[in-house]
């Protein structure tokens, strides 16, 4: 099985370019769940994140284990599998940044790297990370469009830290090979766009 990884700050469309390439490319399609109605903590950790970040993180880590349990099951030839997220990104982009803005204590933080630690062998490494750029007034514009129930309570200033802690972390990325899409591809109105990624996505995967 080859993995790909699709991900970028909150709002930057990554779930929309991954659906795009799956159904370009035929391969098989794992979304990350629908946490809006599985996350008992998400519009919780929003209207109230210094006392649930933790709750929330955590769950977000048992969701991506049991995604990755699952791909591992289902998906044992040589098929690819095209994702919406990256594992490593909850905690060296998520939680840093929760942490950086005082929403999770230091004990909680090393508590979380700690757990991090421990289930890291568990995560399916991608063979090659997709990292959609935005620009921040493009992301904040399309938080408030899409109008999800949780983030009304959204913080900007977690919003802006985790872009650019996004930018950062996927800089600093080595786990296997990126690729960075600019923010000036247009995947809704120039099909060429999706086939350019695809294109060099086949490289590697």
């Amino acid at each position: 099985m080859k993995f790909v990884n699709v991900t970028g700050a909150i709002g930057a469309g990554a779930t929309t370019l991954t659906k795009m390439l799956a159904t370009r490319a035929g391969w098989q399609l794992a979304l990350e769940s629908d946490v809006e109605r599985r996350s008992p903590f998400l519009e919780l950790y929003y209207r109230d994140p210094t006392r649930y970040a933790l709750h929330n993180q955590l769950t977000f880590l048992v969701e991506t284990i049991e995604s990755d349990e699952s791909i591992r099951t289902r998906h044992r030839g040589n098929e690819t599998v095209i994702r919406d997220y990256c594992a490593f990104e909850h905690i060296e982009v998520y939680a840093e940044c929760q942490r950086a803005l005082g929403m999770l204590s230091p004990p909680e933080f090393a508590l979380l790297r700690r757990i991090g630690d421990v289930i890291a062998s568990r995560f399916i490494r991608p063979d090659l990370l997709v990292y959609r750029r935005v620009p921040l007034n493009i992301v904040l514009e399309r938080i408030k469009e899409r109008g999800r129930p949780s983030e009304r309570y959204a913080d900007a200033r977690l919003v802006e830290s985790v872009f650019r802690r996004f930018e950062d972390w996927v800089q600093d990325w080595t786990r296997s090979p990126k690729l960075i899409i600019d923010s000036n591809a247009d995947f809704l109105r120039d099909g060429g766009a999706v086939d350019r990624v695809l294109d060099h996505a086949r490289k590697v995967v």
